[in-house]
């Protein structure tokens, strides 16, 4: 056997090996963007089929299929509802701060990545009565009340 290929195919492993110890957090980054993209252009989906409710008749209603990976979650929120979130359970450290910045910015919607920093974003329109999280393929209802949009809570099955 000839030591060329011997030593060309131990030198393949090693870079291999480099590429999987050095990369791996690269290609878990790519991911991550590629699920923040996801999560995003749905919360934008949202906010569009809000618009496109509250433009409707009043009592229009419309379903909306949330399409978001399984270990991200779209939270609504309503400040002024003095009950605990159902199955939102932000870091106890960070929930006051969290809290406070979603009140002063008036955001209505906490978006949880899975992966990355999560974040806030209000949606125009959109008044929710009960607090609740929803993940990937769960189904709301959106109802024009007249001058705003409601979102109701999934039933549990």
């Amino acid at each position: 056997m000839d030591t060329t290929l011997v030593f060309g195919i131990i030198f393949a492993i090693i870079v291999i090996g480099l590429l999987f110890v050095f990369g791996i957090e690269q290609i878990g980054g790519i991911f991550c963007l590629g699920n923040t993209a996801q999560v995003d252009k749905a919360v934008k989906d949202l906010e569009n089929a809000v618009e496109g409710v509250y433009n409707l008749a009043d009592g229009s209603a419309l379903p909306f299929k949330v399409a978001i990976s399984r270990n991200a979650r779209i939270c609504l929120i309503n400040h002024s509802n003095t009950v605990p979130m159902n199955n939102w359970n932000p870091h106890p450290d960070l929930y006051e701060s969290i809290n406070y910045t979603m009140y002063t910015k008036r955001q209505n919607v906490w978006i949880e990545y899975g992966c990355g920093p999560d974040s806030g974003y209000r949606i125009r329109y959109l008044r929710i009565s009960e607090n609740f999280c929803v993940g990937g393929g769960t189904e709301l209802y959106l109802e024009n009340k007249g001058y705003y949009v409601t979102i109701e809570r999934p039933v549990a099955d």
